[in-house]
């Protein structure tokens, strides 16, 4: 799952789970993190993963970008944290498992 080079935007419902746990996206797109600012932020992480496969049923590549762009998270790093806990869906599914 490449993130650096998808043109995709998260759906409606996608950015409402992760607005309603991060708060709106600022005006203009969130600010360029510090390091620093982005470590003290990494700890959100799954629970805005959580938010995602709650709202949604799964997590989108899309989905994911934009969770790793209000954290300042490297993709890559939310991939890897995604794709790891066998809870988070990486492709859609059935609504009841």
């Amino acid at each position: 799952m490449d993130l650096r080079h998808t043109q995709e935007e998260p759906t409606r419902d996608e950015r409402a789970a992760i607005d309603e746990l991060l708060g709106p996206e600022p005006e203009g797109g969130e600010p360029t993190l510090s390091f620093r600012e982005s470590r003290a932020r990494r700890h959100r992480l799954l629970p805005a993963l959580h938010a995602l496969q709650d709202r949604v049923g799964w997590v989108s590549r899309a989905g994911l970008g934009y969770v790793c762009r209000r954290l300042g998270v490297p993709p890559a790093e939310g991939y890897g944290v995604a794709s790891f806990y066998a809870l988070f869906a990486l492709e859609p599914r059935p609504r009841v498992v």
